[in-house]
């Protein structure tokens, strides 16, 4: 199985403007719809130079995946477009996704997805109903 190392992209604290210090590496096997199975290793960085300890982990491996999750984004958003959008019940999907993901993860990350999604809708409520605005205004139907 090959292994992508990722590290923090920050390298000197931003309180103190000391060089981070190697903290710990951890590393977690990680599914993917696009990657396949990979090895994640992490090299987290800390700074604790006369403040309070602060930890520095790779934003490329978190736009990637959440912390401690195994499976990546386009797995929860995958499983989730088929499971809302296309109807696909989650023992399909697990099948069709063929990355060795149960039926309950396959639930799992689909209804994350469902909360995720329902907490932009409700933070971007005002732009939604802006755009519809623009979109639905009167005077584009009536040319």
């Amino acid at each position: 199985m090959m292994e992508l190392k990722f590290a923090s992209e920050i390298k000197k604290c931003p309180v103190c403007g000391e060089k981070l210090k190697y903290y710990k590496t951890v590393k977690r096997i990680v599914k993917s719809v696009n990657f396949s199975s990979f090895i994640a290793s992490e090299k987290i960085m800390q700074c604790n130079n006369g403040h309070e300890r602060m930890i520095f982990r790779s934003e490329t491996l978190s736009s990637i995946i959440a912390p401690y999750c195994k499976y990546t984004n386009d797995v929860l958003r995958e499983s989730a477009y088929l499971r809302y959008i296309e109807g696909k019940s989650c023992s399909e999907i697990a099948t069709m996704l063929a990355i060795g993901i149960s039926e309950r993860q396959v639930a799992n990350l689909s209804n994350m997805a469902l909360e995720i999604f329902a907490k932009i809708h409700e933070e971007n409520s005002d732009k939604i109903r802006n755009a519809m605005k623009l979109i639905y205004a009167p005077d584009r139907w009536h040319r």
